[in-house]
C-alpha cells in the first residue's frame, strides 16, 4: 500500500507538472516561432518594419533565451534549486518537472509551427491578419494534433524523471528508492521497483496507444 501511495504521488506530480509545463509553453512558443513572429509567409510582408520589426526581434530572442534556460538545466538541477526554494517534497519535485518541461515542450510546439503549411497562413496575413490571428486561425489548427502528442509523450517521460528526482529528497517513489537503497532493505526495494516498472509499462502502453488515435485523427 505505501508503494502504491507513493506511486500514485509521483504520477500526480508528473500530471501536474507537464500540465503546468505545456500551459506555459503552448503560449510561450508562439512568441519563439521565427516564421510566426519574425519572417511571416509572404514572400514581401507589409509588416515587419521599423519599432515594429525591432520588437518583434527582442520578443523572439528572449523567448527562445528563456526556452534554451529551461532546457540546459537537468530535472536534478531544478529539483536541488526548488529544494532549496520551498524546501523537499512534492512540490519541489512537480516544479523540478515542469520548469525543465518548458523548454523541452516550448522548443518542440515552436518547432512545430514552424513547419505548418504556408498558404493557409500567408493568405490570413495578406488579409491583413495580425500574429494571433495567424497563430490561431492558421497555424495552431494544422498542428493542434501534434501538439497533443507531443504533450502526452512528455508525461510518459516525466513519469521516469519524477522518480529520479526523488533521489535528491523531491518526493515521490525515488525518494523511497533512495532511502531503500541506503539503508539496504532490499525487500521494499525489489517491492518499490516492481510498482515503478509495472507503472511505467501501463503509462507508456496507454500513452502509445492513445497517441497513435490522435495523430490518426
Amino acid at each position: 500500500n505505501t508503494a502504491l501511495s507513493l506511486m500514485a504521488e509521483t504520477l500526480a506530480m508528473a500530471f501536474w507538472g507537464t500540465a503546468v509545463a505545456a500551459t506555459i509553453a503552448f503560449f510561450l512558443a508562439p512568441l519563439a516561432t521565427g516564421q510566426l513572429l519574425w519572417r511571416g509567409y509572404l514572400p514581401h510582408s507589409p509588416r515587419g518594419r521599423g519599432l515594429y520589426r525591432l520588437l518583434s526581434l527582442c520578443v523572439l530572442a528572449t523567448s527562445r533565451f528563456l526556452l534554451q534556460v529551461f532546457r540546459a538545466l537537468p530535472e536534478l538541477v531544478w529539483a536541488l534549486i526548488f529544494i532549496l526554494w520551498v524546501g523537499p517534497g512534492a512540490f519541489a519535485g512537480a516544479l523540478a518537472i515542469a520548469a525543465h518541461t518548458i523548454g523541452i515542450l516550448g522548443r518542440l510546439y515552436s518547432e512545430s509551427f514552424d513547419e505548418a503549411e504556408p498558404v493557409a497562413v500567408a493568405n490570413l496575413e495578406a488579409a491583413g491578419g495580425g500574429v494571433i490571428g495567424r497563430w490561431g486561425y492558421g497555424v495552431l489548427p494544422q498542428i493542434a494534433p501534434r501538439i497533443l502528442a507531443f504533450t502526452l509523450f512528455r508525461f510518459e517521460v516525466n513519469v521516469r524523471a519524477t522518480a529520479m528526482v526523488g533521489f535528491v529528497g523531491a518526493g515521490g517513489i525515488g525518494n523511497a528508492i533512495h532511502t531503500a537503497i541506503s539503508l539496504f532493505h532490499m525487500n521494499d526495494l525489489a517491492g518499490l521497483l516492481v510498482v515503478l516498472l509495472v507503472t511505467v509499462g501501463v503509462v507508456d502502453i496507454l500513452g502509445d496507444q492513445i497517441r497513435q488515435k490522435i495523430l490518426a485523427n
